[in-house]
């Protein structure tokens, strides 16, 4: 048995398709609906029949109030056994994220043996490991719930990963898109050097300019400097050289 439920973007999909074909078909939207050279217009419209069946098939049914607690139950111990897996049943944990993305040793054979064990076997309402009736495992059970509460809680478009497993890995980190916690991004302990070298193209801010880091006027006649790392305008980048040679011979 198949996972019966489908995420929002599938259904969205199909939901498009099926409304497209609904115009093409009436004949107060197409006045040549049913022209004669349309072909097989029942037909066509038996076909929208069966989409249309299959599409409330794959729609997660409404949550109802007096059932969520059992249900949000039930996610949580089917979580708890996906995730940490059974020594004493010789059922590994899911796979961390690192083991995924690097295939360390023996994580291929621990995702496949993981992944099978929860796709032949669930648990019964007692917690204990049974087959699975009809091949729907506990994975394919968990998926669904994880669906039908999103459903009910309206905001499933705006979760794309509803339905996915990936969140029970650990290292599992929120997309951009889920964390709605402000998000700060410091820059790197960096020289300045490095930081001109990286960005030559960089504009001075005030703060910058006010801190003497970079320079926009001569500090002489206040004409604009030569560059923003020289203090000086042309003439008295010039003046002040001759003067500092003077003072190194003098020294001399």
């Amino acid at each position: 048995m198949p996972q019966k439920y489908q995420p929002f973007s599938v259904r969205r999909r199909m939901q498009d398709r099926i409304k497209e074909k609904e115009n093409e078909l009436d004949p107060t939207i197409n006045p040549l609906a049913k022209s004669a050279g349309r072909h097989n217009w029942e037909e066509q419209q038996k076909r929208l029949g069966h989409d249309k069946k299959k599409l409330d098939a794959i729609t997660p049914p409404p949550v109802e109030p007096k059932e969520r607690k059992m249900l949000q139950a039930r996610v949580r111990q089917l979580e708890e056994a996906i995730t940490h897996g059974s020594k004493s049943l010789n059922i590994p944990p899911i796979p961390s994220v690192h083991q995924m993305q690097d295939n360390t040793d023996g994580s291929t054979d621990q995702h496949l043996r993981h992944e099978n064990t929860w796709k032949r076997n669930n648990l019964d309402n007692k917690g204990k490991l049974v087959v699975a009736k009809d091949n729907y495992g506990a994975s394919l059970e968990l998926k669904d719930l994880y669906l039908r509460l999103a459903a009910s809680d309206g905001d499933e478009e705006f979760r794309p990963g509803a339905g996915s497993l990936e969140q029970l890995r650990s290292g599992h980190q929120v997309p951009l898109h889920e964390n709605h916690a402000p998000v700060q991004f410091p820059m790197p302990n960096t020289s300045q050097s490095k930081y001109d070298e990286i960005w030559p193209d960089h504009e001075p801010l005030k703060s910058e300019i006010s801190a003497g880091k970079y320079h926009k006027e001569c500090r002489i006649c206040g004409n604009k400097s030569i560059d923003k790392f020289t203090a000086f305008c042309e003439i008295h980048r010039s003046v002040v050289e001759t003067d500092f040679r003077k003072q190194e011979a003098v020294s001399a």
